[in-house]
């Protein structure tokens, strides 16, 4: 099976988003330092992320693979076209899967910044949620013989 993490960046970044668009409301603010951790010894952890440009409504997706010292071992961008923010996630989850796949890489800890994009694939979503079909092929890419 293959790991998923969340990266709290983007939740963090949500989250000033949020605060921007209700300057009124105030609350109690913390700092939170996020890093990058090290997969263990054997595995390769690979980062992905989903953009969507507000103005053209023009989405890119991409991965970038370390092994356990942190060494690059490679990487994807694609560009998606008209796509939703989520989408781009789930196609930058996905992409990374099947890279992952064909560079024979079996012990893999997946890592999104995307929590939307990880409860969809981690519990059940109704069968007419729009981006079912991708989540449908990410379950089905994550149950193949993986370490």
């Amino acid at each position: 099976a293959v790991t998923v993490h969340i990266n709290y960046l983007l939740v963090l970044d949500e989250i000033s988003r949020a605060e921007n668009a209700y300057p009124h409301m105030t609350g109690a603010y913390a700092t939170i330092q996020v890093q990058w951790k090290f997969p263990r010894q054997g595995w390769i952890k690979c980062n992905t992320d989903g953009a969507l440009v507000s103005q053209n409504q023009q989405a890119d997706c991409g991965g970038v693979f370390r092994n356990e010292s942190g060494a690059w071992l490679g990487g994807f961008a694609r560009k998606l076209g008209s796509c939703s923010a989520l989408m781009a996630e789930l196609w930058g989850i996905l992409s990374a899967l099947q890279l992952a796949k064909e560079k024979g890489y079996r012990k893999v800890i997946l890592e999104s910044d995307s929590t939307v994009a990880i409860d969809l694939i981690v519990k059940d979503y109704p069968d007419n949620h729009p981006c079912a079909t991708i989540v449908s092929f990410i379950n089905r890419l994550k149950m193949q013989e993986w370490e």
